[in-house]
Parts: structure tokens; sequence; C-alpha cells
């Protein structure tokens, strides 16, 4: 222990990264237990790769609804599904799943440097970075934001939005400005709220400037700030608003008591921290104008908007975390400087990393049971993947000339991983999984095969070709399932399944009908053409 103390004293920044990298591959590890490489955890991944197979059947259009119908708003254009597909092409050699992991990997350090650059604007100390890292790196918001460990376009759009930021902060602001626009490409809203997180900062610059040459007290600001945040709780306790009417939109609408229980188990109580931060950045303000107390104020309006009974609003915490961690951050090296003894901080520091990893490791554990699979965690398997691949290999490209056909999740799957196109893959409507889930138990095959091949594209409306059918493990899931959740937009299969006795007898049957022919059939997926009916 002496000589640890003795080597980072002595050099202090080298011990700060390699803490720092240490920390951060200690969150890897836990976030990443029971998932090898190549047992991808996402979900919405599927759906941009989908995107980019049809741009490249040369689909081309600006928006992602009038590209395909597995959108069913239009919340970006297709820029991410490009970047993601190109990078694709660029190692042939990488299956989608590993693929897909490496790009999280990426996006996982991507965040913890950004938040270091975040706080390095702040303050400049050693200690502030190594906090940082830990809140960064540990924090996982399981619902709707999921902000650290998933490369997709809200995230990265917010990830953009604070490196601007950081640079209007250096007073880069023309550039900052005119990047927003590629951001709001990437995601209408984030992109959107960037311009707020920017106008914002402007905005609290100038009134900090105002206050000091009035010699009024900035913490006239700051509480203006809290009333807003207050105003913001009272209307949330009596409205909740949703202008979209979707589905989806109302699964996703969260009341004040669903929120604050997300917030308990993304931080437990080292939440705690933030006001701690506050009190310490009002406590050490010397009628300076500086950047902690714009991030500080910054922090407040932006969890205001997170606070808001509107859809979807938990998406906003992936900017409003980065400024809300700088806060925390201030508050922990307020309390640690408090303590003269070094050793007492090391040990506050190793009980907050080892906090933060019991709570990291409650969440993967509770995110992953839904996508549990065997001994491991996946959203894919091999043996669905080897599906993926038949299709790929078996069929032709162009879009119009196949129509994949089964239960909405593992449309979504295999449309996106075997280059087949299905109606609306994880968010076919409503005629299509009437159709479905009257497949099974089967009654009358030849009115089977007749709804099949009247199953239609939303998009792309002309009569294919070839019509498969699929049976998978999932399909025999969800036919088990309440009707209720087969009408479900947010409801999927997460996991993979394998083919239970029913699926195996089930397909028994149908490979004894009249126009039902197997092309390829494993433990977990069985693929039926189907003819077309006379």
């Amino acid at each position: 222990m002496r000589r640890f103390y003795s080597f980072y004293y002595s050099f202090p920044k080298i011990s700060t990264v390699i803490l720092s990298v240490l920390i951060a591959t200690i969150a890897l590890v836990i976030w990443r237990i029971n998932t090898p490489l190549g047992n991808f955890l996402g979900w919405d991944m599927y759906a941009h790769q989908h995107l980019f197979n049809e741009l490249l059947r040369g689909h081309w259009a600006i928006l992602p609804t009038n590209i395909s119908d597995t959108f069913l708003i239009n919340a970006y254009f297709p820029l991410f599904a490009i970047i993601v597909g190109l990078g694709k092409l660029t190692v042939p050699f990488l299956s989608f799943p590993i693929y897909y992991d490496f790009l999280d990997i990426f996006y996982f350090f991507a965040t913890i440097g950004v938040s270091l650059l975040l706080v390095r604007t702040v303050r400049k100390d050693l200690l502030s970075s190594l906090v940082i890292v830990i809140f960064s790196a540990f924090t996982f918001e399981a619902v709707v934001a999921q902000t650290a460990f998933f490369f997709i376009p809200q995230n990265l759009a917010a990830l953009l939005v604070v490196l601007l930021l950081i640079w209007w902060l250096k007073n880069r602001r023309t550039m900052s400005l005119l990047l927003l626009f590629p951001i709001m490409m990437l995601h209408f809203v984030i992109g959107g709220f960037g311009w707020a997180v920017l106008f914002l900062t402007w905005m609290i610059q100038l009134a900090i400037i105002f206050f000091e040459k009035r010699k009024h007290s900035i913490k006239l600001l700051l509480i203006s700030a809290f009333t807003i945040w207050l105003f913001a709780f009272g209307i949330s306790f009596f409205l909740s608003l949703n202008p979209l009417g979707t589905n989806e939109s109302v699964t996703f609408t969260f009341g004040l008591a669903e929120k604050y229980a997300y917030l308990l188990k993304s931080y437990s109580y080292l939440w705690l921290f933030y006001f701690i931060g506050i009190f310490s950045i009002l406590k050490g303000y010397k009628h300076k104008y500086n950047h902690e107390i714009i991030i500080a104020i910054l922090s407040v309006f932006l969890v205001t908007a997170v606070i808001l009974p509107l859809p979807y609003s938990l998406k906003f915490y992936t900017v409003a975390r980065y400024p809300v961690h700088v806060v925390m951050t201030i508050g922990v090296v307020y309390l640690l400087r408090q303590i003269q003894n070094k050793r007492y901080q090391v040990f506050i520091l190793a009980l907050l990393i080892l906090t933060e990893s019991t709570i990291l490791f409650y969440n993967q554990s509770e995110f992953k049971k839904a996508i549990a699979y065997k001994y491991s965690y996946a959203t894919i398997s091999d043996l669905e993947y080897e599906a993926a691949r038949y299709l790929q290999l078996a069929y032709p490209k162009d879009n119009s000339s196949v129509l994949l056909v089964s239960d909405p999740s593992t449309q979504h799957i295999l449309e996106a991983t075997g280059g087949i196109n299905s109606q609306g893959g994880g968010f076919a409507v409503s005629a299509t999984r009437t159709i479905v889930n009257s497949a099974y138990p089967l009654t009358d095959s030849q009115k089977l095969r007749s709804e099949l091949w009247n199953v239609r594209d939303l998009v792309y409306p002309e009569q294919p070709s070839i019509v498969l059918f699929v049976v998978s493990g999932r399909f025999m899931s969800w036919q088990n399932v309440d009707d209720k959740f087969k009408y479900d937009e947010g409801y999927n299969i997460w996991s993979p399944k394998e083919l239970n006795q029913l699926g195996i007898n089930y397909i028994l049957e149908l490979e004894e009908q009249e126009g039902f022919n197997t092309v390829f059939e494993n433990s977990a997926v069985v693929i039926f053409e189907v003819a077309r009916p006379q």
C-alpha cells in the first residue's frame, strides 16, 4: 500500500490514467458478465441495419418511414444507418453480432472520454477526473436513456451535443452551431434539444454577467432555476401529456414516482452528491465568472426537461447525465477535501467504486433477465444467425421479390441479419399479427397459405414472388402469450429460443401440408417457402 501511495503521488497523471482505464475495464467486465463477444445485447441496431439494407437495394428516401415500414415515426434521417452500414462493409469478416458489440464497446469508452473533457473544462484537478470516470463508467440508466452501453442514434447525438457544449464553453461558438445541423440528422429530438442546451448556456452566461455587473447575488439565478424545477414537478404531478398518441409513446410516458424509482435504481442514494455539489459550487463562488456555476445552473434546467410529463422525456437524460455527473463529481471532491488523511480519502474512493460496482451489477442483472439464453445473455443466437446466413445466400437482394412472415421478434432479427424484408419487422401492423396469430394451431393450411400471400409491406405493396413463413422458438413463445401482448408494439420475445416439442410437432404437421416446402431447418428456426395459392 505504501508503494502505491508513493507511486501515485510521485506520478499523479500517469496513476490517474491507469486507474481510469482500470475502472472503465472493471465496469465493462461487470456489464459483460456471462456475455461473451458476439452475444449482442442491443435491440434497436437491428432496425438500423435493416434500414441500411434497404438503402443498398436502392430504396432511397429522406425519411425512414418512406424506406421501411419497420419505422413508425420519423425520429431522424437515415444518417446513422449509413454510418453503421458503411462501417460493417469495411469489416466483412466480422459477423453482425460481433461488429455491433465492438461498436458498443467503442461508444462506452467514448462516453467516458467526453465526460472527462467536460469536467476538465470546469476544473483541472486529477481527483475530479478520477471521480467522473467512476460515475460515467458505472452508471446505467436501464430505461429509455441507456446512455453508456448502447451505440444508438439518441446516444451518439447526445455525446456530440456535449462535445459542442465543451466547444461552446471554449468560445468556439460558430463551429458549435454549425455542427448542430448534422446532429439533427442523427436524431431530431436530441439534436433539437442540443439547440436548447446551447441557447440555455448562452442565456446563463449572459445572466451571470448581468448579475455580476449589478453586484446581485448569483444565488438568485440558481434559485430561479430551481423554481422552474419545482414548476416542472408541479405540472408532472397533475398532468401527463402525450401529443404523439401511439401505443409505444403511452408505454414510455412515466410519472414522477416512476422516474424517482428509476433514479434510485441508477444511483441509489449517490444522487445526493448532486446537491452537495451545488452547495460546494455556491460556497466556493467568488463573484467571478466561471464554468462551474454555468454547468450547475444548466444541469438544473436539463433535469427539469427530464421531469416534464412527456413521452420519452427520459431521453433528455442522455444529455443531462454529463453535467449532472460533473456536479456530482464536485460534490464528492468537496467531501474528500474535508478529509486531510490521504488513506481515508483512498478508502472513500474505494467505497464509492464498490458501491457503484454493486449498483451496476444489480442493474445489468435486472436488464438481462429478459434476454437470458441458456447460460448466457443475447438477443440473437448462433442458430438464428445460421438461418440469417442462409437467407443472405439463398435469395435475391431485390426487396420486392421475397417477403418473410413470422412473429414480430423473429421478423425483427432476420430482416436485419438475413437481408430479407418483412412487414414491419418488430412493429408489424395488427392485420399481420392477426394472420400470424391464427397460424397456430393449424386448422386450415390452405387458408393460411392464402393469408400469408395477402401480407403486404406498407412501403412496397407489390405482391412478392416468394413468401417465406418462419417457425422459430420465438414464434412458439409468442403464440403462448396473452393476446394483449401480441398486439403490443412495445412487447417482444427479446431472447433467442429453441423449438420445443410443440413447435416440432407443428412443423411436422406443416410439412405434411400442400404448399409448405422446408428450405432450412435447425433446432431454433425452420423456414418454409409457401407456394402461391391457385
